[in-house]
C-alpha cells in the first residue's frame, strides 16, 4: 500500500511541477516503448514456437519415408507428372487470337475539365 501512496504522490508532484507536458509526454513514449518491446518478444517467441510445432509436423509426415515405402521409378513419376501437365492445359478453352480495338467515344464531362474546376481569376 506504501508503494501506491509513493507513486501517486510522485505523479500528483509531476502534474504540478510540469506546466508544459513534456514530462508526461516522454514518460507516455517510454510506456509505448516499453510495451511494443514486449509485443516484439512475445510474437518472436510465439514464431519460433510454431516453426518448432511445423518442423516437428513434417519429420513425422516427410515425402521421402512415402516414397520409400512405394518405390515409385523415376520413369512413373515422369509419366505421372506429364498426364498432370496436360490435364492441366486442357483445362482451359481455346479461345481466338483476334484482338478488336474498338474506340470509345467519350462524351463532355464538366468534371473532367480543368477550365471548370479552376477558379477564374477577376478582371
Amino acid at each position: 500500500m506504501t508503494e501506491l501512496s509513493h507513486i501517486s504522490l510522485l505523479l500528483n508532484s509531476l502534474s504540478t511541477n510540469d506546466t508544459t507536458g513534456l514530462m508526461h509526454a516522454i514518460a507516455a513514449m517510454l510506456v509505448l516503448f516499453v510495451v511494443f518491446m514486449l509485443l516484439y518478444w512475445a510474437f518472436k517467441i510465439i514464431r519460433h514456437m510454431a516453426d518448432g510445432f511445423s518442423q516437428e509436423r513434417a519429420a513425422k509426415n516427410s515425402f521421402r519415408g512415402l516414397r520409400s515405402e512405394t518405390q515409385l521409378s523415376g520413369e512413373v513419376l515422369a509419366a505421372i507428372s506429364a498426364t498432370i501437365y496436360q490435364m492441366n492445359e486442357n483445362q482451359h478453352d481455346i479461345e481466338s487470337t483476334i484482338l478488336t480495338i474498338q474506340q470509345v467515344k467519350r462524351n463532355y464531362s464538366p468534371w473532367s475539365s480543368k477550365n471548370q474546376m479552376l477558379r477564374q481569376s477577376p478582371r
